[in-house]
């Protein structure tokens, strides 16, 4: 087989598993609904991380990607400050996809695919313990990529990450954001202010030719952020006058902030 032809995920994971003398995963191909692919860390194992994450990586099919977790960021962490004793409070060995380590590949697979591939639209990187090192990096990708849908749902984001994200995010032509229970408080509504109003400016510059030319523009045909979801947040009454401020002339939100 030559390895540079090969694009989408399950015949580069097969083939890296021939060269690594290791059998395909079952449970990886489970994964796999159409275009795309939805993975429980908890239920890889260490051994098969490696080759999923680097098939990844080449893939150029997927258009969706989801990587989440059960369990709590309560437990994660608290997992972690048992990771020398290899054993959390409750008996049970420490699951190597919420490790530390294990995210922060994640997050770098995520960034080169969000780079390379030209059909990955939507990303869901829910419910893990994200660091702001991790942020930086998934960021690095978001700038140049054609995703429409990010959520980071549960994810707990400190607002210096949260910072990090939305200046990533007012390149690009993301559609929805989900921030929901993200531990964001009125702090972090500036930075969601300054992401919409960066998609406001864009969208006027590129309406303002046809407005010389008196023709009205398609509003709803133009690329940009729509909604971004809040849910579960508690950014307070000075929260939310931030974010009142930024969308009092906005025409293109239409409502989708909750």
């Amino acid at each position: 087989m030559c390895e540079e032809k090969i694009v989408d995920f399950w015949s580069h994971y097969s083939y890296l598993c021939v060269k690594s003398d290791i059998f395909p995963s079952k449970s990886i191909l489970k994964k796999i609904k159409g275009t795309k692919f939805l993975c429980l860390v908890e239920t890889i194992r260490k051994e098969f991380w490696p080759l999923l994450l680097s098939a990844l990586t080449a893939d150029n099919s997927l258009s969706e990607i989801c990587f989440f977790t059960h369990y709590s960021l309560d437990e994660q962490k608290e997992r972690c400050k048992e990771d020398k004793k290899k054993k959390s409070n409750w008996g049970l060995p420490i699951p190597y996809g919420c490790s530390a380590k294990n995210i922060a590949d994640i997050c770098i697979c995520a960034a080169d695919l969000l780079q390379n591939s030209k059909t990955l639209k939507i990303l869901r990187i829910e419910n893990l313990c994200l660091k702001k090192e991790d942020i930086q990096s998934m960021s690095e990708g978001i700038k140049n990529s054609n995703i429409e849908i990010l959520s980071l749902a549960g994810c707990q984001l400190h607002h210096d990450s949260l910072e990090v994200i939305c200046k990533s995010l007012q390149s690009s032509n993301v559609e929805l954001l989900d921030l929901s229970s993200c531990d964001l408080n009125a702090l972090g509504m500036l930075s969601i202010s300054d992401l919409i109003k960066a998609h406001h400016r864009r969208r006027s510059n590129d309406i303002f030719p046809d407005t010389l030319r008196y023709r009205l523009p398609v509003l709803d045909a133009m690329k940009g952020l729509r909604r971004i979801c809040l849910n579960n947040n508690d950014i307070g009454n000075k929260g939310i006058e931030v974010l009142m401020s930024s969308l009092q002339e906005d025409i293109f939100m239409k409502g989708n902030l909750y």
